[in-house]
C-alpha cells in the first residue's frame, strides 16, 4: 500500500506491479520469511506475469530483497533501485531480531499489544507522520486518513497477526557488504533528504554499490514516496534513464 500514491503515476508510461512480500499486506501466512523465500516470491511474480526483465525498486527492507534477486538471477531483471535502504542489518549487527520487537513477540501479552496498536488509526498515523519528514503531501487531510486506514486494515486480519509476531522474532532480512558489492546489474540509489536512520546509511549504499547514479527527494524522510509522491516519481524516472552496470 505504501506505493499506492506513486504507482498510478508511474503506470502511465510503463507496466507497474507492486508486490506484497510474504507476511505483509494481504499475502498469505506462510511461515516462510527468509531472504531466499522473499526473493523467490519476487522472481515468481516476474515469471508468473511474464514480465520482460523488469527494474526492481526495493524500499527500506525491500532493498535486501531486490538485491538478493540481482545476485541470484541477474539475467532476469534490468536493474535495481535501493530506495531508503542499504540492504544491511541495522547498526552493523548480524541481522538478529531487534531486541524490543523480539521481547514483545515473546511476551504473553504480545497479541493484545499488537491488536491495541492496530485497532485505532491514531497510533499508526503518528508513526507515518514521523516517518514522512518535513513534508507529507500524501497524508494530508481526509484522503490521508483513508490511506492510513487502507494500510492498517490488512494488519487486523488473523493471519497478519500471526505473521507479524512471527517475523518480529526472526533475524531481519539483509545482505552482507560483500554481497552488495558483488551486485553487477544496473543499479541506483534514491533517498529521502531527511532519512538519516530509517533504512540504514545512504553513504553505505552508494559506496557498496560502487557509487551509482543517485537522487534525493527534498524534505522527505524515510517514507519518501509518501512524503512527496510527485518528487519521488520525478527522481525515479530520472534514475531509470541513467542506470549503468557495475564496472
Amino acid at each position: 500500500m505504501s506505493w499506492s500514491l506513486v504507482a498510478p503515476q508511474l503506470a502511465k508510461d510503463r507496466p507497474v506491479v507492486a508486490v506484497d512480500l510474504a507476511g505483509s499486506g494481504y499475502s498469505q501466512y506462510s511461515e516462510r520469511y527468509s531472504l531466499d523465500d522473499q526473493s523467490d516470491l519476487v522472481l515468481g511474480v516476474v515469471e508468473a506475469l511474464q514480465l520482460d526483465k523488469p527494474t526492481l525498486v526495493g524500499h527500506s527492507l525491500g532493498a535486501a530483497v531486490v538485491g538478493a534477486v540481482a545476485l541470484e538471477h541477474p539475467d532476469r531483471i534490468s536493474g535495481i533501485v535501493f530506495a531508503d535502504g542499504d540492504a544491511l542489518p541495522f547498526d552493523g549487527r548480524e541481522g538478529e531480531p531487534p531486541a524490543v520487537a523480539s521481547f514483545i513477540a515473546r511476551t504473553p501479552y504480545a497479541l493484545s499489544l499488537y491488536r491495541l496498536g492496530t485497532h485505532w488509526n491514531w497510533f499508526p498515523r503518528r508513526i507515518f507522520d514521523a516517518q514522512c519528514g518535513s513534508v507529507c503531501h500524501g497524508l494530508h487531510g481526509a484522503k490521508g486518513d483513508a490511506l492510513v486506514d487502507a494500510w492498517i486494515r490488512p494488519l487486523r486480519q488473523r493471519v497478519a497477526e500471526e505473521a507479524m509476531l512471527d517475523t518480529a522474532d526472526r533475524p531481519m532480512l539483509h545482505l552482507t557488504p560483500e554481497q552488495v558489492r558483488a551486485i553487477r546489474v544496473p543499479r541506483a540509489v534514491l533517498w529521502g533528504e531527511e532519512d538519516a536512520t530509517g533504512g540504514g546509511s545512504r553513504e553505505g549504499a552508494e559506496r557498496n554499490l560502487g557509487h551509482p547514479p543517485s537522487a534525493t527527494v527534498a524534505n522527505a524522510g524515510h517514507l519518501s514516496m509518501v512524503a512527496d509522491p510527485d518528487g519521488f516519481m520525478r527522481a525515479l524516472n530520472g534514475l531509470l534513464g541513467r542506470m549503468t552496470p557495475a564496472g
